[in-house]
């Protein structure tokens, strides 16, 4: 064994040992059941098991029915309904995804899953739920209901069995965006991270990027379904919620620090994007998860 593989195997067990998951439960919600906006700073699972029940993701109605999950990326403002007439049964986790920013990049490169999440662009993941993810599921709340002794080393292990399955998942459509013939789209993106903090204008990046602004914006459009502003934007506002979770924060510094023109535009986007205020998610950032 080299050194590079005693490291990561070392890295490996630093992590089993660790404590991957905030909480792991089935929750049978009501009728008319309501929990407020909120937001965490880490991932949430929700594998639906009987009934549906509504999610408001920034705004949006998304409803998740029985034998479908939903995957919640770190921030995002959400709160969750049931309507009347109708209960909800789901299987529910919240993980940390910082333990896995360790791992070795061979390996990491491999997890689409993290790698999708990197893009800083995506709110949730919705699908069909697969035999695999159920059953993986169904061994972590177990594991988390008893608490058995060396229960976590075990939880976490289908921590990464969970991400590896949601990888599984995520190939067609993550290979369908990220193709070779896609090169410019992976270019502006790898741009505008590099300069996250500057102001971004659509002619600089496609300047960069050797193409025209038309066609920049078109390529966008096909493959991210997303406009290069609305990406620009929403990653900008990633970060900086990142920075909120670990900072004392001035709002106005902030503003100017990752590029707009003012803090009143910044206040604009963020409620137009995140669904509430920057004060009013300062505010929420303190809030028990559910």
């Amino acid at each position: 064994m080299d050194r590079n593989d005693t490291q990561l195997e070392h890295t490996f067990l630093e992590q089993l040992q660790g404590n991957l998951i905030h909480n792991a439960l089935i929750q049978h919600l009501p009728e008319n059941y309501h929990f407020g906006p909120h937001t965490h700073r880490n991932i949430e699972i929700c594998v639906v098991q009987n009934g549906e029940c509504d999610i408001i993701i920034n705004g949006n109605r998304v409803t998740v029915h029985k034998n479908e999950f939903i995957v919640l990326f770190p921030h995002v403002i959400h709160s969750f309904q049931v309507k009347e007439n109708t209960t909800c049964t789901f299987m529910q986790m919240h993980f940390y995804l910082e333990h896995f920013e360790a791992l070795n990049s061979s390996l990491k490169k491999d997890l689409k899953f993290m790698q999708y999440l990197s893009k800083k662009s995506k709110l949730y993941i919705k699908a069909p739920t697969t035999h695999q993810i159920q059953n993986c599921m169904e061994r972590i709340t177990e594991e988390m209901h008893h608490r058995h002794s060396k229960g976590n080393v075990l939880s976490n292990l289908y921590i990464f069995e969970i991400v590896l399955l949601l990888s599984r998942e995520m190939e067609p459509n993550f290979h369908n965006q990220h193709s070779e013939e896609n090169l410019h789209v992976a270019k502006a993106i790898q741009y505008i991270h590099e300069h996250i903090e500057e102001r971004l204008p659509l002619d600089e990046i496609a300047l960069y990027c050797n193409i025209s602004k038309r066609h920049l914006t078109d390529l966008f459009k096909r493959y991210l379904r997303i406009t290069v502003n609305d990406y620009v934007q929403i990653t900008k506002l990633n970060y900086i919620m990142d920075y909120m979770s670990d900072h004392h924060t001035n709002l106005t510094e902030l503003a100017y620090r990752y590029g707009f023109s003012s803090p009143q535009y910044f206040s604009t986007i963020f409620k137009r994007i995140v669904g509430v205020s920057p004060k009013e998610f300062l505010k929420m950032k303190s809030v028990k998860h559910n």
